[in-house]
């Protein structure tokens, strides 16, 4: 009988380890913490939030958001930031928001980031999202969005799938290259006459890890590959925010750019989520990547905006555009 129940066991973590086990296992409404998904990445780890609903049948197919994290950060801290979960809930979209092994995207992509190892299991994750039965996500609502090295994969993404996603929020990681060697690591994989996708970027003027300068450089290039014209300002203070727009010479949808002086009670300063977590759970180990930060909030500052609210109203704003009648045709 022993041997049994150990062969009856042992059966079981056998088909678990199976490379053609899904990842998505749980299906039901509400929010699955850190499912693992090693069959696609050792160690990645998505937590995904299924609005209720998303399961009614009788409601309107549910749109998908990819929200992916920073270096030396998870999924959950993400969201804490975003609170796209949340928003989700509102708006109707299930929210995924992976964590990297060693909480670190890059390392398994250096130099050649064209064949980033973490792009495709994300990828993978999104296409076995798409087919899941209970979920019927309209493909028409799929979005993509990241911070820092999330924002540099979001890039990536624009550059490897525009056909896939409907539109992107680019926060931060808005860089050509970090190292010499570094091969497309984020806006450089664009190319002349590469598709424009409607794309949200966001950048801290006191960043010190994708710097201003870092910014200009990347503007430039999309001016120039994009065929953008001058960033024509729509919104904001004039002095702690500004949302500027960037109108396409041949009317197409136009690129959006979010920038701010705050800064976080952390050492890369303007590297941060307006609006975002200021206050971080005891012992949890979290970093304050909100800001304004504790500091500047004490002296009366409060954000102009919550990045997180920008990007959802982003996403509902900028589904796949139908096909014309033309292409019909």
């Amino acid at each position: 009988m022993r041997s049994t129940v150990l062969a009856f066991h042992l059966a079981i973590l056998l088909d678990s380890a199976r490379s053609d086990s899904p990842c998505i296992r749980k299906t039901a409404a509400g929010r699955h913490v850190d499912m693992p998904c090693n069959n696609i990445l050792p160690g990645l780890k998505v937590t995904y939030n299924v609005p209720p609903t998303c399961k009614d049948e009788s409601a309107s197919k549910c749109g998908l958001i990819m929200d992916v994290h920073g270096g030396f950060m998870t999924g959950p801290m993400e969201d804490a930031n975003t609170n796209m979960s949340a928003l989700g809930e509102i708006h109707g979209y299930i929210v995924a928001t992976p964590s990297a092994p060693d909480k670190d995207w890059n390392k398994r992509c250096h130099p050649d980031f064209d064949n980033c190892i973490s792009d495709r299991a994300l990828l993978a994750w999104l296409e076995e999202a798409l087919e899941v039965p209970d979920w019927k996500v309209d493909k028409s609502k799929v979005h993509f969005m990241g911070f820092s090295e999330g924002g540099l994969m979001t890039w990536r993404m624009i550059c490897k799938r525009p056909d896939l996603f409907a539109s992107f929020v680019a926060m931060e990681g808005n860089v050509l290259k970090f190292q010499p060697d570094d091969r497309h690591m984020a806006a450089s994989c664009l190319q002349p006459g590469s598709p424009q996708p409607a794309v949200l970027v966001q950048n801290g003027i006191n960043d010190l890890a994708s710097t201003w300068k870092d910014w200009l450089e990347v503007e430039a290039y999309l001016k120039e590959t994009w065929k953008l014209g001058d960033a024509m300002h729509v919104a904001g203070d004039g002095k702690t925010w500004n949302r500027t727009r960037y109108a396409r010479s041949d009317g197409g949808v136009a690129m959006e750019f979010l920038s701010y002086t705050y800064v976080a009670d952390y050492s890369l300063k303007g590297h941060c989520y307006p609006g975002g977590q200021i206050k971080v759970p005891l012992f949890s180990r979290w970093t304050p990547f909100g800001c304004p930060g504790k500091a500047e909030q004490a002296k009366g500052e409060k954000p102009g905006y919550n990045i997180g609210e920008e990007a959802m109203k982003w996403f509902v704003a900028h589904p796949k555009p139908k096909p014309s009648i033309d292409t019909l045709v």
